[in-house]
């Protein structure tokens, strides 16, 4: 198994790591051993079939379950209408120094 050494830990976050670990009843090492399981799971890294996919696929196949509400696309696509790209300002006396 690999070992991970931390340097540097702000007192603070080591307090509540400590603090966890005692309510849980067991050691720091297991607290963040559990802390990196749940905050990285497995399946958050690429297969072996995803690993050919390009950066946006692999974020679409993260993601592709998520449930989001029909409002939150009528709220981008009226956003993009709202939007008005407008030319930039040249002023002719800057151009012409």
């Amino acid at each position: 198994m690999a070992q991970l050494l931390v340097r540097s830990l702000d007192d603070g976050l080591k307090s509540r790591l400590r603090h966890a670990a005692a309510t849980h009843g067991h050691s720091m090492e297991e607290e963040a051993r559990q802390i990196l399981h749940r905050a990285l799971p497995a399946s958050t890294l690429p297969t072996s079939e995803q690993s050919h996919l390009g950066l946006s696929k692999r974020i679409h196949t993260l993601f592709m379950d998520a449930e989001i509400p029909d409002e939150y696309f009528a709220t981008v696509q009226a956003a993009r209408h709202e939007a008005v790209a407008r030319p930039m300002a040249i002023d002719s006396a800057e151009s012409n120094a």
